[in-house]
């Protein structure tokens, strides 16, 4: 097998790795690969991708391997994975996946520093309690940081994060209580911001004023936000933003100022939710809906979003919307306790989504 380059094993029961990993193997995708290490004869210096989902690595190999080809690696659902190995020789990384690695307590400090890495990864890694101290990843186009529970340094990592190319972050750190406040000065392309569950942030920083391309902002289940900045209203590309299960007990910004802003949902703000208005800008492309209200003039809506009020309630409620518009090509339901929503008439309804059931007994 000297001249292979392409091995790929799936569903087969294999007791053991391979001894020896050809030289000249450019795709490596082992689906519950079975040993602890590659082999310490490991040199594919040609190798590209290296997929090694739901194995049993615990650390892919130790010391320094010099991989300047390799442009992908995904580790997914490695449940014995304790730490990354050194990058410092695969300089031309792009993609670094690691879901669900639930053992995982370190990456090594060098995956900062990887220039080319477009996608870095990290979810549902519960174990997690060390990051890169300085992260410069000058094309590093989305950084998804979900469900590490124990990091507990967000602060400062985020505070010298240099990433002029990232458009998507997605951060829920439960730990995180507030950001730098320099953050976003250095983040001049990012298009969507997700800090959905962090459940102990307090505040954003005047900086999320500066992000001029902005298009939606997540600010969902954060149940310690109490208010949002005014420098909102310098958001002109934002289109989305979603404040759902937020304490906001001071009346937000003026979102008419925001003239990009084609979606908004304010759902459960169960702080003085009162203060909160809603307004429709234009009745022909889109509307937008906050906290509880009993009429609205939607007769041109393109968009509904629903809010479900009956969070701290001891009954069911059932939710009776009729007749729906028919205009109306989205109808997305948020909360638990929805039962029944009449749609009878809407032929052009395309979608109906609700993220937490999926399905319901009436339409």
């Amino acid at each position: 097998m000297y001249k292979l380059r392409l091995l790929k094993i799936h569903n087969a029961c294999v007791s053991q790795g391979l001894n020896c990993i050809p030289n000249e193997i450019r795709w490596l995708d082992w689906h519950g690969y079975p040993s602890e290490y590659l082999p310490d004869s490991f040199q594919a210096k040609k190798l590209v991708c290296l997929e090694l989902r739901c194995s049993h690595i615990i650390q892919l190999w130790k010391g320094i391997k010099l991989l300047d080809k390799l442009k992908f690696i995904n580790l997914s659902h490695s449940h014995k994975l304790i730490r990354t190995p050194d990058f410092t020789e695969i300089p031309n990384l792009e993609r670094l996946i690691l879901e669900d690695c639930s053992s995982l307590i370190e990456i090594h400090p060098s995956a900062g520093h990887l220039k080319r890495l477009r996608l870095l990864q990290l979810t549902n890694c519960t174990n997690l309690t060390s990051l890169p101290k300085r992260i410069f990843l000058e094309r590093l186009e989305d950084m998804i940081l979900w469900g590490c529970s124990k990091v507990d340094e967000f602060p400062e990592i985020l505070g010298t994060m240099d990433c002029p190319s990232l458009t998507t972050l997605f951060l829920q750190a439960p730990s995180l209580k507030e950001l730098p406040p320099s953050i976003f000065e250095h983040l001049p392309s990012l298009v969507f911001l997700n800090l959905s569950y962090s459940e102990n942030l307090t505040s954003l920083p005047s900086s999320i004023g500066r992000l001029k391309c902005l298009k939606s902002l997540n600010l969902c289940f954060c149940p310690k936000l109490d208010k949002l900045p005014v420098e909102l209203i310098k958001l002109q590309s934002l289109e989305e933003l979603y404040v759902e299960e937020a304490v906001i007990s001071k009346k937000p910004c003026s979102f008419e100022l925001l003239e990009g802003l084609k979606f908004s949902s304010l759902g459960e703000c169960i702080g003085r939710a009162s203060q909160i208005r809603t307004y429709q800008r234009s009745q022909k492309s889109r509307f937008q809906t906050s906290c509880p209200s009993t009429s609205r003039n939607w007769s041109s809506s393109y968009w509904l979003e629903v809010g479900d009020y009956s969070r701290r309630m001891h009954r069911k409620v059932v939710l009776v919307v009729t007749p729906l518009p028919v205009s109306l090509k989205s109808l997305i339901i948020g909360g638990r306790r929805f039962n029944r929503i009449s749609a009878a008439n809407n032929r052009g309804l395309g979608y109906i989504g609700n993220p937490f059931r999926p399905y319901f007994p009436t339409i």
